[in-house]
C-alpha cells in the first residue's frame, strides 16, 4: 500500500480515495468486513454523499450484520447508472466496465440479503432475476450455483 500512495501523483483527494477504497478491498478479500467498511466509508466521506452504489460497500454492509443498508445501496445499484462525474459516481471505483457485472452480481446480493432477512418472497425474485439475465452465460461462477441451489430451498420451505 505504501508504494500505491507514493505512485499516485496529483490530486491529495483523489489519492486518498483510491489507496483507502484499495484498502477496502483487500480487507473484504482477506474476509475482514469490519475494516473493509470503515476504509470504504472513509474514502467515501470526501465525496458527494449520494454518490453511486458500490457492489464492495454493499457485501461488506451485508457481512457485518447491516441488512438493511446493504439492501439500500444493492437495490440503488440494480437501477443507478455511472454518469461521468467523478465527484459524484466514483466512475473510476470500479471502472464503468466492472459496472455491469456489479449491477447484475446486486440482484445475487439483494436476494442473499432479503433470504438473511426472513424475506423469502423478495429473496427467490431477486435470485430469478439474477438467473434470468445469466440464463445464457457459457461460464460457471459460484454466486450462480449459489442462487439455483438457494432457490430450491427457499421453493420447497415453502
Amino acid at each position: 500500500m505504501g508504494e500505491l500512495r507514493n505512485s499516485l501523483k496529483g490530486d491529495e483527494r483523489f489519492s486518498r480515495i483510491v489507496s483507502e477504497y484499495t484498502l477496502g478491498i483487500a480487507s473484504s478479500e482477506d474476509g475482514k468486513f469490519d475494516a473493509a467498511l470503515d476504509h470504504f466509508q472513509t474514502a467515501l466521506q470526501t465525496v458527494a454523499p449520494n454518490h453511486l452504489p458500490l457492489l464492495p460497500v454493499a457485501v461488506a454492509h451485508l457481512k457485518t450484520g447491516r441488512a438493511a443498508e446493504a439492501i439500500e445501496e444493492l437495490k440503488r445499484l440494480t437501477v443507478c447508472w455511472p454518469l461521468d462525474f467523478p465527484g459524484y459516481n466514483l466512475f473510476f471505483l470500479p471502472t464503468l466496465d466492472d459496472w455491469w457485472v456489479a449491477s447484475v452480481k446486486a440482484h445475487y446480493w439483494l436476494g442473499v440479503a432479503y433470504e438473511q432477512d426472513g424475506r423469502k418472497g423478495e429473496s427467490v425474485k431477486e435470485y430469478e432475476e439474477f438467473l434470468n439475465i445469466w440464463k445464457d452465460a457459457d461460464f460457471k461462477s459460484p454466486e450462480l450455483e449459489d442462487a439455483g441451489a438457494r432457490i430450491g430451498k427457499l421453493k420447497a420451505a415453502g
